[in-house]
């Protein structure tokens, strides 16, 4: 697994985790739910891969490495929904972008 940062339009960071392989299929891009982060998908991620499949999925704000500090783990904004889904129609595009395959 490699990580980078993602910037998104509102210039937040947040840690995005890509497991890539050689001629992938497409891209699977994994959405964790509340109190998680992409590092609890290692395992499904490395099956994913074996079957052919790319992965890719970001730590959401107030999660994981992009949370950074352990006091700001599970902190949010009001609109906190908005601005992830937002996040993720952009990762989503850049996964895209960046790869060249369909991304489910």
């Amino acid at each position: 697994m490699k990580r980078e940062w993602f910037v998104t339009s509102d210039q937040t960071k947040l840690s995005l985790a890509i497991w890539e392989i050689p001629a992938p299929k497409c891209v699977v891009q994994i959405i964790h739910g509340m109190n998680e982060h992409m590092g609890r998908y290692q395992e499904f991620a490395e099956f994913l891969n074996t079957q052919g499949f790319l992965v890719g999925g970001d730590d959401h704000r107030g999660h994981g490495l992009t949370a950074g500090q352990r006091e700001k783990v599970g902190k949010a904004d009001y609109d906190i929904f908005e601005k992830t889904t937002q996040d993720q129609i952009e990762i989503t595009q850049y996964l895209k972008k960046t790869y060249n395959l369909p991304v489910v």
